[in-house]
């Protein structure tokens, strides 16, 4: 490069250094300028030195004429008698412990630079919106808001990377390329020029176990994420948040970052600021929580739906105990699915959504509920959810549903989300078309009950004699009366009017009483079953009372709308066909 070359560069670059508004990034800047500017002002004629002193003279009370830089550089003087040290010297430790401390003055600003991957840029944003908030001296660069397009930015980004004060990498999944970001970081290391290797001003921000190597000589600062525990109220839920930040390495960034520089820190009470710091630490540790390269950003679900969301399984706590005092999400409409009103963002725990479908079912929980509770358990423990056989009514809707558990999602804090779905089942109520359907419908689960339920459990009872097996029939019996109930619903047999209405004369009316008849039975069956848990329960008394029933009330019960409704189908069928 010719001298001319030489002495416009120099010039460019000096004149760049005198616009930068901080003194310690400007004596910063003006000796590394120095260093370059020794050895090639040597080579330069004495007018091009003139031109230099004519251009700088001004820049800081210390620098003299550069018609003595020859001697200056050449001729090193004795120690008592050194003159000011010129910018334009090549500096040496004396000189370096002469100049000003690299520390800016109050009111001046502190530059962090935040080193971070595309995919990472939600992290950035609430990080840097984070740390302007504790204090405006505080500037970020972060170059999703700094680089624009077409600038040099390799250049930009070097020079950024010189001027801080502070660099933050964020690291989240170890599965990514990090080349640049590391990049960064050392290209920070090397411009600082320090010695000490733990320097804490070169942070890695992390949410995983491990970092990256090359970084593993300085300050890393794990996020984790505050979990309230399910059964602690809002006040136990206040304190131990505050306790796990106040401990958490995010704080200890915000608070070394805060505190410095030692001459002149940016905040000199920091328990003053301490709800503004635990603030930022949990925004930020929700930020690297909810930020997952393959999030979705959108998503459409068109039949009712849930969310299950349960903290980790620990060896403390079984997946029923998860599951209870977990949290449940739940749209409009689901909402209106489950009648279910809510104040806006209110949450609702699992065994709180029991509860509510226990009052609603008269103090039962219903059969389809304790199906879906076991198919999530099923879920949890890594078994595939067993089907759900009963299906919900609606009355809010007038449609039936059946529970579907449709997938499992695990998080690194080891939370998990279990999706359900409610999908509507097709009303197979014949009374719109043909009575003739109804009538067939009711033949159809009549001779059900009579193959399924009634003959199979009066041969068990009559066999079984041991109280652990009878205790699991007398549980048995209940189910599968309530299963083939549920069905019979779907087809609008559980509903004495609709199907008397297709009798005619005296079979009306003995269909109705039959319907009251069954109403008492069954409220024998469930009283005996409902008592099977308690202490007193007698198994060989309720298999006595059941088979007793079975035999002398509800085969003949059965026998009776049998014969009623096959006389009724036959006529049907006689004057449809038959004409």
């Amino acid at each position: 490069m010719s001298p001319r070359k030489q002495i416009q560069d120099l010039i460019k670059q000096g004149r760049a250094i005198l616009r930068t508004p901080r003194p310690a990034e400007r004596q910063r800047k003006w000796r590394h300028w120095a260093e370059r500017v020794g050895p090639a002002v040597q080579e330069i004629s004495e007018g091009h030195r003139r031109r230099l002193e004519l251009e700088f003279e001004d820049l800081v009370n210390d620098i003299k004429v550069l018609v003595e830089l020859e001697d200056t550089l050449l001729h090193p003087v004795a120690e008592a008698h050194k003159p000011p040290v010129s910018p334009l010297a090549t500096p040496s430790q004396d000189n370096a412990a002469t100049a000003p401390p690299e520390t800016p003055q109050h009111g001046e600003q502190v530059k962090v630079f935040l080193s971070y991957l595309t995919e990472d840029v939600k992290i950035a944003e609430v990080l840097k919106r984070e740390l302007h908030a504790l204090s405006e001296r505080i500037v970020v660069f972060a170059a999703f808001d700094a680089l624009r397009a077409g600038d040099d930015w390799k250049r930009q980004l070097g020079e950024e990377i010189e001027d801080a004060d502070w660099f933050a990498l964020i690291y989240t999944d170890p599965r990514k390329n990090w080349d640049w970001p590391i990049h960064e970081a050392t290209t920070f290391e090397a411009s600082k020029n320090r010695t000490d290797e733990h320097d804490r001003r070169l942070c890695c921000l992390h949410d995983t176990e491990d970092r990256p190597s090359p970084l593993s000589q300085y300050q890393s600062h794990k996020v984790d994420l505050f979990v309230a525990d399910l059964v602690d109220d809002e006040d136990a839920t206040r304190l131990k948040k505050t306790e796990f930040y106040k401990n958490s390495r995010l704080y200890s960034f915000l608070t070394e970052l805060c505190q410095w520089p030692a001459a002149n820190p940016i905040k000199t009470d920091l328990a003053r600021s301490q709800d503004q710091l635990l603030a930022a630490c949990d925004n930020v540790a929700e930020a690297f929580n909810n930020n997952r390269s393959d999030a979705i950003r959108d998503e459409n679900y068109y039949p009712p739906r849930m969310e299950l969301v349960v903290r980790p399984i620990c060896d403390d706590a079984t997946s029923a105990e998860v599951v209870r005092d977990g949290k449940v999400k739940f749209g409009p409409i689901a909402e209106r699915l489950f009648g279910i009103r809510r104040p806006e963002n209110m949450e609702i725990r699992w065994h709180e959504f029991k509860n509510t479908f226990t009052r609603l079912n008269e103090g039962i929980l219903p059969p389809w509920f304790l199906q879906l509770e076991e198919a999530i358990i099923d879920a949890l423990n890594g078994i595939e959810p067993r089907p759900i056989r009963f299906l919900m009514y609606s009355e809010f809707t007038n449609n039936f549903y059946r529970p579907i558990v449709t997938r499992q999602k695990y998080y690194l804090s080891g939370r998990r989300k279990i999706h359900i779905i409610f999908s509507v089942q097709s009303t197979l109520d014949f009374l719109a078309h043909e009575e003739h359907g109804i009538i067939l419908a009711t033949l159809i689960f009549g001779s059900r009950f009579r193959f399924e339920i009634l003959e199979p459990f009066i041969k068990k009872l009559d066999k079984m004699a041991e109280e652990v097996e009878l205790i699991d029939m007398v549980l048995d019996v209940k189910t599968q009366l309530e299963i083939i109930e549920s069905d019979a619903a779907q087809h609008g047999l559980t509903d004495p009017k609709a199907v008397a209405r297709v009798f005619r004369g005296r079979a009306k009316s003995a269909i109705e009483s039959l319907f009251d008849e069954w109403q008492t039975i069954r409220h024998e069956i469930f009283e005996i079953t409902n008592k099977s848990n308690e202490v007193d329960f007698d198994p060989a008394e309720a298999r006595k009372v059941l088979l007793k029933i079975f035999k002398q009330s509800l085969i003949p019960l059965n026998n009776k709308f049998m014969d009623l409704a096959s006389t009724r189908y036959r006529g049907l069928v006689e004057a449809r066909f038959l004409k």
